[in-house]
Protein backbone atom coordinates (compact mmCIF):
# COMPACT_ATOMS: atom_id res chain seq x y z
CA UNK A 1 0.00 0.00 0.00
CA UNK A 2 1.31 3.09 -1.09
CA UNK A 3 1.34 6.20 1.13
CA UNK A 4 -0.80 9.63 0.12
CA UNK A 5 -0.57 12.83 1.34
CA UNK A 6 -4.43 14.46 2.20
CA UNK A 7 -4.66 18.51 1.09
CA UNK A 8 -7.55 20.27 2.72
CA UNK A 9 -10.07 21.02 0.15
CA UNK A 10 -13.29 23.02 -0.43
CA UNK A 11 -16.32 21.77 -2.26
CA UNK A 12 -18.99 24.38 -3.79
CA UNK A 13 -21.57 24.47 -6.12
CA UNK A 14 -21.48 26.51 -9.11
CA UNK A 15 -24.60 29.58 -8.98
CA UNK A 16 -24.64 29.01 -12.85
CA UNK A 17 -24.94 25.98 -14.10
CA UNK A 18 -25.08 23.89 -10.11
CA UNK A 19 -21.94 21.82 -11.41
CA UNK A 20 -20.16 20.80 -7.94
CA UNK A 21 -17.08 21.43 -8.11
CA UNK A 22 -13.62 20.78 -5.82
CA UNK A 23 -10.48 23.38 -5.38
CA UNK A 24 -7.39 22.98 -2.83
CA UNK A 25 -7.32 25.36 0.34
CA UNK A 26 -4.70 28.06 0.53
CA UNK A 27 -2.58 27.04 3.81
CA UNK A 28 -0.94 29.97 5.21
CA UNK A 29 1.90 29.06 8.19
CA UNK A 30 0.59 30.61 11.23
CA UNK A 31 4.04 31.96 12.19
CA UNK A 32 4.82 32.78 8.22
CA UNK A 33 6.27 36.43 8.25
CA UNK A 34 4.30 37.65 11.53
CA UNK A 35 6.93 38.42 15.28
CA UNK A 36 6.02 36.31 18.15
CA UNK A 37 3.78 39.42 19.64
CA UNK A 38 1.70 39.53 16.89
CA UNK A 39 1.21 35.64 16.14
CA UNK A 40 0.11 36.30 20.23
CA UNK A 41 -2.19 38.45 19.45
CA UNK A 42 -3.65 37.12 16.83
CA UNK A 43 -4.11 34.40 18.48
CA UNK A 44 -6.07 35.86 21.35
CA UNK A 45 -8.16 37.63 18.75
CA UNK A 46 -8.87 34.52 17.16
CA UNK A 47 -9.43 32.52 20.73
CA UNK A 48 -6.84 30.12 19.90
CA UNK A 49 -5.01 28.95 22.64
CA UNK A 50 -1.27 30.69 23.11
CA UNK A 51 -0.01 26.87 23.20
CA UNK A 52 -1.43 25.37 20.42
CA UNK A 53 0.08 25.73 17.08
CA UNK A 54 -1.26 25.04 13.57
CA UNK A 55 -2.05 26.33 9.97
CA UNK A 56 -4.81 28.90 8.83
CA UNK A 57 -6.70 27.76 5.85
CA UNK A 58 -8.40 30.43 3.61
CA UNK A 59 -10.59 30.09 0.79
CA UNK A 60 -10.52 32.25 -2.37
CA UNK A 61 -12.06 35.68 -2.65
CA UNK A 62 -13.25 34.06 -6.16
CA UNK A 63 -13.94 31.05 -7.77
CA UNK A 64 -14.70 30.10 -11.84
CA UNK A 65 -16.40 27.05 -12.35
CA UNK A 66 -14.36 24.05 -13.87
CA UNK A 67 -16.93 22.77 -15.90
CA UNK A 68 -15.13 24.01 -19.77
CA UNK A 69 -18.96 25.24 -21.10
CA UNK A 70 -19.58 27.40 -18.02
CA UNK A 71 -16.32 29.03 -16.72
CA UNK A 72 -18.38 31.37 -14.60
CA UNK A 73 -16.44 33.32 -12.44
CA UNK A 74 -17.92 34.80 -9.28
CA UNK A 75 -17.01 36.31 -5.95
CA UNK A 76 -17.75 34.67 -2.67
CA UNK A 77 -20.32 35.76 -0.44
CA UNK A 78 -18.19 35.05 2.93
CA UNK A 79 -15.98 38.30 2.19
CA UNK A 80 -17.25 41.63 2.74
CA UNK A 81 -16.01 44.60 0.59
CA UNK A 82 -12.53 44.74 2.80
CA UNK A 83 -11.52 41.22 1.61
CA UNK A 84 -12.28 40.62 5.13
CA UNK A 85 -13.71 36.92 6.05
CA UNK A 86 -17.09 37.00 7.36
CA UNK A 87 -16.42 33.49 9.15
Amino acid sequence: MEDVKIHPALSWDCPKCNKENFQRMQVAGLLDGFSADVVEEIKERMGIPPDEAGDFLRHPKTLTCSDPSCLFMFEDFNYDDNGESDD
